[in-house]
């Protein structure tokens, strides 16, 4: 069972690596599904993943509070509408296509505009 944690857990990072760089491609839950598969398999690679700092301090948000940063939030909505302006512009997409990338951008932000808060001080 340790070593399909480990699988699951490197097949995530890599999934979330390539959210972070491609427009569309969620990170957030890849990094959250590769930090509880490290959890399970490797307290090394778990406590590292909780250090980095792209992913480290909502990872522990998410972890301790079950909740995202007002910043997070609107950071992942920033991103989300980045992306898809992006792909809309740089693509040659037919209405059917269009519709689907606006349908998904909208369940997506649903998604984000459902998580729960953290009541902070700071965002």
């Amino acid at each position: 069972m340790r070593a399909l944690h480990l699988l699951l857990g490197g097949v995530a990072l890599l999934l979330a690596v390539l959210g972070v760089l491609l427009p569309l491609v969620p990170a957030t839950p890849f990094a959250l599904l590769a930090s509880w598969s490290f959890a399970r398999s490797s307290p090394r690679l778990a406590a590292w993943i909780q250090r980095l700092p792209c992913i480290g301090p909502a990872l522990a948000d998410w972890n301790l509070h079950h909740g995202i940063r007002r910043r997070t939030r609107c950071v992942a909505w920033l991103g989300l509408a980045l992306g898809v302006t992006i792909s809309l512009v740089c693509g040659d997409f037919a209405p059917m296509q269009v519709a689907a990338v606006c349908c998904g951008a909208a369940l997506g932000a649903l998604i984000v505009a459902r998580l729960p808060l953290l009541e902070t001080t700071h965002g």
